[in-house]
């Protein structure tokens, strides 16, 4: 477990990073890591997922400037949910689960700081599904008919909804079956509601931007864990289709 555990915050680390950065080249993918600030490489023993966050008490060990907490946040979450397939019980596809967690967590990490969805990263997201995963002509028709009317709702709403997330939302339509998109569209913008009218109630003012990819990715991983019994409950046992 707690090699599992090290291999998702390591994964966090990378993809944080990655989500994060705004130049994009082939260097990035083999060059040392280095600090934002003053440009020298990282030492290798400050490279250890939350333990050296810790150790340099989120500091560099060079200039002494602030590491972001958004960092060691995402290695923490990651890391915790990478034990999830070992401890718990309900059967669920272990592959597409942990695709999802390694590309959504960061997303969700840095669209509550910027309010932004990377391209590059859901171009990414997109080429490695279709490696993964398999797609027949049906399920592509039905995507394409999902993201027409994603873009419909999009423009009906007054782009209420940001356009990053009508991507995000038409990428996870190829990616996951009918019934979990479903799914997952519906509680997504239940448990935001939800959100946002205890954020109201507490704060006494409404929010005027909310980012959704938090909320898109606790709702996927809520219906890939639990997917028998919502497909039951909400769909009529429909699994899968």
């Amino acid at each position: 477990m707690a090699l599992l555990f090290l291999l998702g915050a390591i994964l966090a680390s990378y993809m944080y990073q990655l989500t994060s950065t705004t130049n994009i080249n082939y260097n990035m993918f083999h060059s040392r890591s280095k600090c934002e600030n003053c440009c020298k490489n990282i030492l290798f023993r400050d490279l250890i997922p939350i333990i050296s966050y810790l150790c340099l008490k989120g500091k560099c060990r060079f200039c002494k400037s602030r590491i972001s907490l958004d960092l060691f946040l995402c290695e923490l979450i990651l890391g915790t949910l990478f034990l999830i397939p070992l401890i718990c019980n309900t059967p669920f596809d272990p592959l597409l689960y942990y695709f999802l967690v390694i590309f959504l967590i960061p997303l969700s990490i840095y669209d509550m700081k910027h309010y932004i969805i990377p391209n590059h990263v859901l171009i990414i997201m997109f080429i490695t599904a279709l490696v993964l995963f398999d797609m027949s002509l049906k399920g592509f028709l039905l995507s394409i008919l999902i993201l027409f009317l994603l873009h419909c709702v999009y423009f009906i709403s007054n782009k209420s909804i940001g356009y990053g997330d009508i991507k995000l939302f038409s990428l996870l339509s190829i990616i996951l079956s009918n019934s979990q998109f479903l799914l997952m569209f519906m509680f997504t913008f239940i448990i935001a509601g939800i959100f946002v009218l205890l954020y109201s109630c507490a704060c006494k003012n409404l929010m005027k931007k909310v980012p959704l990819v938090p909320f898109i990715t606790v709702s996927t991983l809520f219906v890939l864990i639990f997917n028998h019994q919502l497909n039951y409950y909400f769909l009529g046992g429909l699994h899968g289709h």
